[in-house]
């Protein structure tokens, strides 16, 4: 119960962190344009969210000072920002279950019809795109017209050793039909599943294969990786609790350890979401000291210890923008190996030598060599620079001497990555 009190502002800054998406809510509006339904294009500005479900409406300014028109899919013929394309339609939807557990033995497709923002993964002689919900992506294909839905179905089989996952793959000949003029696609399109990467590798082979050209495809966003280095300093605070059988009588604050810290780091930074999400490692070395007497009517009691850690920090990290600034937050687990330890326990006595020695010096039990801990930090990013505060919370592994020691660690870290 101790331990979890201790760590209680800890979690809940843990918790709060995957919310603040919502509290930094932020609005993006870049260039970009809308084409109405008489086939005129108005250039602007539109809130770009980089969205990961096909939008239900946009905003749109004229210029950026101007008031924000929203439109929906049947307001406007389409619209085109950051490097993306949607096209107003009227689809027909596959509204079957995919989860598992959810899975019937009606291998039958079901249908309702939406008017949407239809996303476009290629253009050309022969198109693929895109509508994707809070439920899954369904694909389609542009024929004759009009949109046409790539039918797939996953269902459930009854058998006498119980249920099995069955597909109903009806895209497959679908696409055959659609992409016939390609003599040599069929071993590729048998291979082909229903996810993005697949199909856009089926539609690549077909344009390679065709005389076909493509006049536009969406960029697939993948994940950026920074390495770079850190160094800064720290001011490790510990306090010894008192154990069963320990020579100290009462709880001690001990003097903070000033000590410098170092490493290197790799962040691997999410491509949605405007890159405000990162995974972040770094293996840190830290180091600290201390070194503490205590009196009583007979004799000074002193202990000394001098520790050094390798630690490996693992964080999430979410990015606010400000301008050419980025302001960071982060928090996770530390782990720490133990890689120099130093450590002896005093005894003089104030009483007259009549028997014998009046002072001793022997090592302290040696501790556990590993350390868990929390972390939490918050920083400024400058181009290549990155400037922190973090706290890290130590647990109480590190037994020393028949004494709890947990710590507290403050950081001030300066990063450059490469």
């Amino acid at each position: 119960m101790h331990h979890f009190k201790n760590n209680k502002a800890l979690f809940i800054f843990l918790f709060g962190i995957f919310f603040l998406q919502n509290i930094f809510a932020q609005k993006n509006y870049v260039e970009g344009h809308i084409v109405t339904f008489e086939n005129d294009t108005l250039s602007g500005f539109i809130d770009y969210r980089n969205w990961k479900k096909n939008p239900r409406f946009i905003s749109f300014r004229k210029i950026k000072e101007s008031d924000a028109v929203v439109y929906s899919p049947k307001e406007i013929k389409g619209f085109e920002v950051g490097e993306e394309i949607y096209i107003s339609s009227s689809l027909k939807i596959e509204t079957s279950p995919i989860k598992l557990k959810e899975l019937t033995d009606n291998k039958e497709f079901l249908y309702t019809y939406e008017m949407v923002f239809l996303q476009t993964l290629i253009k050309g002689d022969k198109g693929l795109y895109l509508f994707r919900n809070k439920t899954k992506s369904q694909f389609y294909i542009f024929e004759n017209g009009s949109f046409d839905l790539l039918e797939y179905k996953r269902y459930t089989f009854n058998d006498q050793g119980g249920k099995l996952l069955r597909e109903n793959k009806t895209y497959l000949s679908q696409l055959g039909q659609y992409l016939s003029d390609c003599a040599s696609l069929q071993r590729t399109l048998k291979d082909t599943k229903y996810t993005i990467k697949s199909l856009e590798n089926l539609f690549e082979f077909y344009y390679d294969c065709s005389s076909s050209v493509v006049e536009f495809q969406k960029k697939s966003k993948k994940p950026i990786y920074h390495v770079g280095l850190v160094a800064g300093g720290s001011m490790s605070i510990l306090r010894f609790k008192k154990g069963n059988r320990s020579s100290f009588v009462k709880d001690k604050n001990l003097a903070p350890s000033y000590n410098f810290t170092g490493g290197g780091f790799l962040e691997v930074v999410l491509p949605r979401n405007f890159q405000k999400w990162s995974f972040y490692s770094e293996l840190l070395y830290t180091q600290y000291s201390i070194a503490f007497e205590e009196e009583n009517t007979t004799s000074t009691l002193g202990l000394y210890y001098d520790l050094a850690y390798i630690r490996l920090n693992n964080m999430v990290r979410y990015h606010y923008y400000l301008n050419d600034l980025k302001l960071f937050v982060n928090a996770g687990v530390s782990f720490g190996v133990t890689v120099k330890y130093n450590s002896y326990q005093s005894d003089e006595s104030k009483l007259p030598a009549i028997f014998g020695e009046i002072s001793s010096t022997k090592p302290t039990p040696r501790g556990t060599l590993i350390e868990f801990g929390g972390l939490a930090g918050v920083g400024l990013k400058f181009n290549k620079f990155s400037a922190e505060l973090r706290y890290e919370k130590g647990d109480e592994s590190q037994s020393f001497a028949l004494l709890r020691l947990p710590s507290h660690r403050f950081f001030f870290i300066i990063g450059y990555h490469f």
